[in-house]
């Protein structure tokens, strides 16, 4: 499973070209009513997984050319199911996106048309990045370095300078990374600034439920194959 920024940029790099925003505050009082697991219900990680915890939701506030989003990402069985939730509203229109990635499946969708599209993820470990067990060939391969550590929301972080290629695009990035999960990031892609943090995480939850399920109203396709990828 490709790491998660890719995603969010791209997102937030799409919807910044649209038009000016209207700001809101980014409100997280609904994470005071999910309840955690009990210690017992609690696995422990081991270092081949991504994210240090079973499960959790962090709410971010994403500021692209001066246009603010809200991106809710939920997690669960250590990062191998993610539901990430952007919203924001452009010249007064609303825009509202969903992304899933279940196991190997990947969808995309836009809750405004109630349509989407699905694929699945090429599995090629080549292009995984684990941020709790950086290798050296991860750190030659994304030129990492490592910073010291601070803390975001009372979590110390590990915090990483590097450059990754996504779709042909290179992006220069620093990420404050707590156990896996991003809490904050500052990148570059095209001379265009984005930066994310996190403004709450909550983690080893009982998940609402139906959290991962795609809703039953939106219409799914499978994504349609660029001409030279079916060539290929």
């Amino acid at each position: 499973m490709k790491y998660l920024f890719p995603l969010f940029l791209v997102t937030v790099l799409f919807l910044a070209s649209c038009g000016n925003s209207t700001e809101q505050a980014v409100s997280t009082s609904w994470l005071d009513t999910l309840k955690e697991l009990s210690p017992d219900d609690i696995p422990a990680a081991v270092d081949s997984q991504k994210i240090g915890f079973k499960n959790g939701v962090v709410v971010y506030e994403s500021t692209t050319l001066g246009i603010k989003q809200e991106i809710t990402f939920w997690f669960d069985d250590f990062g191998n199911k993610t539901r990430t939730e952007i919203k924001s509203e452009m010249m007064g229109q609303k825009m509202h996106q969903l992304s899933f990635v279940l196991d190997t499946i990947i969808y995309n969708i836009d809750m405004v048309a109630k349509e989407g599209t699905w694929n699945k993820m090429e599995l090629d470990s080549t292009e995984e990045l684990n941020y709790r067990n950086i290798s050296e060939a991860d750190k030659q391969k994304y030129n990492i370095e490592e910073l010291p550590e601070e803390k975001i929301l009372g979590k110390e972080c590990n915090v990483f300078k590097m450059q990754q290629v996504s779709d042909g695009q290179t992006i220069d990035m620093k990420v404050w990374i707590w156990d896996g999960i991003p809490m904050k990031t500052e990148s570059t892609v095209s001379g265009i600034e984005v930066s994310m943090e996190a403004k709450s995480v909550k983690v080893n939850l009982v998940l609402p439920v139906g959290i991962f399920e795609i809703p039953a109203e939106v219409k799914i396709s499978e994504e349609a194959l660029p001409v030279d990828s079916i060539a290929s």
